[in-house]
């Protein structure tokens, strides 16, 4: 084989400036489209623990300047948040906060108000009635009196160069989206705030695949033309990101989420952004600050050991002519990693996205630019994203060519017919070759008083759940010591990989409890 060619984009790149890190998968509401409730992870766990956090907050915050505790469950119930709050702050790394705000008491504002970079708050309708149906367990009246708090503290305590840019966003479904215009008005006019973001709803449940807006196209651009218009006659920023096809896929298959054969998006219903100039600068750390010496040297030498180091500029100079006239570009894939409990390193938060690799076995700057995070790179700027990618409203093509030069930092396109195979973990044609015989029948002793069971299957000491019995895929209620493993799920299942289980106990009115722990081997 000969060796790569120096000049041309390998996908290797500078560390990336964001991480979000799972510090918790629990949450205290029930919202009716959230994967994690679906899945149970919201009831059952787990936090990550602050051990834990601390090493990989020693393996990437040397490297980015902005954080996210989790967007798997509630961020403010994380275990040891204060801590995790102040140890960030000693890197100089602000936080990013995405929040239901039903937590924020005065003393939990004392810890976020000066180390935010940005809030965003979940906030699904402009009624009582449709905000307190899709966030089961939430109070409109006290998420509104919570989200003027945050905005009042801020704007009150902070110098302006230093207040953290606030949104509320907006989870897109049919149940909601005639209320977009009246949520934009009142984001601007009574909760303060400088920007409502959206999203549509990626559905995994039979309620959210109908409620996907996938199935009321019209009824969607008659509302967001709307929300559209209001924002720009009040001048508020508002970005609504598109119905992309791999959600629209999803919200017609009967599976929990399938992969996209086509690219882009659902015509008509592309992203919109209203008052762009009005986005608020995240604050960073700057040289003034005191600890600023600290932390830069923190970084260096975060930064030594790479290949490759940060702070390259476009060239003015390189001819258009050595540059290809378009390419695309993931801004995950570039600037962002997502590390789960377990430490599992994934490019973004798409439901079942691959793990490009595990801070536990290997150090960050290494998985950052690995076998896996390089492949996806390369395949994205050919415009032939890995299965995983395909349709995702996060794929953006650029033209310009001085974005261009900076996204291949400096090199030339690589030709799509030289790229390698794929690594056995971004093909799933590879990764899940199929079982063979029969599925198992799984045992375990009965425990009095228990009314049900949950099975949980892992491939990662559950860091990650694979597939709970408790998912809409799960079938009935499992009332006897024994679950016969469905066939569908033990040809699904990945060969050549031990496969963890564990049973809950559910007992009425309880928290679950594990109460057997096996494996299946592999083949």
């Amino acid at each position: 084989m000969s060796a790569p060619d120096p000049d041309v984009f390998d996908g290797r790149l500078p560390p990336p400036r964001f991480a979000n890190i799972e510090t918790t998968r629990f949450c205290n509401l029930q919202c009716r489209m959230c994967i994690q409730f679906n899945e149970g992870s919201t009831v059952a766990g787990p936090h990550m623990d602050l051990g834990d956090f601390e090493a990989v907050a020693r393996s990437v915050f040397p490297f980015v300047k902005l954080w996210q505790p989790s967007v798997s469950g509630e961020p403010t119930m994380s275990r040891g948040f204060e801590q995790m709050i102040g140890l960030a702050e000693q890197y100089g790394v602000k936080a990013e906060i995405f929040s239901n705000a039903t937590l924020f008491t005065e003393s939990m504002l004392d810890v976020l108000v000066p180390n935010l970079g940005a809030a965003t708050i979940s906030f699904d309708g402009a009624t009582r009635d449709t905000f307190e149906f899709i966030r089961a367990g939430a109070r409109y009246d006290v998420v509104r009196r919570n989200i003027k708090r945050l905005v009042e503290r801020c704007r009150s305590e902070l110098p302006a160069d230093r207040q953290p840019e606030i949104s509320i966003n907006c989870t897109l479904m049919e149940r909601n989206i005639r209320e977009l215009p009246q949520l934009v008005r009142m984001a601007k006019e009574e909760l303060g705030v400088d920007q409502v973001s959206c999203y549509h709803v990626f559905p995994v449940t039979a309620e959210m695949k109908q409620l996907s807006l996938a199935h009321h196209q019209e009824l969607a651009r008659a509302c967001i033309d709307e929300a559209v218009r209001v924002a720009e006659q009040i001048g508020l920023r508002l970005v609504i990101e598109s119905l992309d096809q791999l959600t629209a896929a999803t919200a017609a298959a009967g599976t929990d989420r399938v992969l996209s054969v086509v690219d882009g998006v659902i015509e008509g219903l592309e992203a919109r952004s209203v008052h762009p100039e009005l986005a608020r600068p995240i604050p960073v750390l700057d040289e003034a600050h005191p600890g600023s010496p600290e932390v830069q040297a923190r970084r260096a030498e975060g930064c030594a050991e790479l290949d490759l180091q940060p702070g390259y500029r476009p060239d003015p100079e390189r001819g258009a002519a050595s540059r290809p006239e378009s390419i695309w570009h993931c801004d995950f894939l570039w600037n962002k990693t997502y590390i789960y409990v377990g430490g599992n390193v994934r490019p973004c938060c798409v439901h079942e996205v691959p793990a490009l690799g595990n801070v536990r076995e290997q150090s960050f700057d290494r998985i950052w630019n690995n076998e896996n995070y390089r492949a996806m790179r390369q395949r994205m700027v050919v415009k032939d994203p890995v299965p995983a990618c395909k349709g995702c409203m996060h794929i953006h093509e650029f033209t310009d060519p001085q974005q261009i030069d900076g996204i291949l930092q400096g090199k030339q396109l690589p030709e799509r017919e030289s790229l390698p195979e794929l690594p056995e973990a971004l093909d799933p044609r590879r990764a899940r070759r199929r079982r063979k015989g029969s599925p198992p029948l799984l045992q375990w002793n009965a425990v009095e008083g228990v009314p049900s069971y949950t099975v949980e299957f892992s491939l990662d000491g559950f860091g990650s759940i694979l597939f709970s019995t408790d998912s809409e895929r799960g079938g009935p209620a499992i009332r006897e010591n024994r679950y016969q493993v469905p066939l569908w799920a033990w040809k699904d299942a990945p060969v050549e990989r031990e496969i963890h289980y564990r049973v809950l106990a559910r007992p009425v009115g309880g928290e679950p409890v594990e109460i057997y722990r096996s494996l299946i081997p592999a083949e």
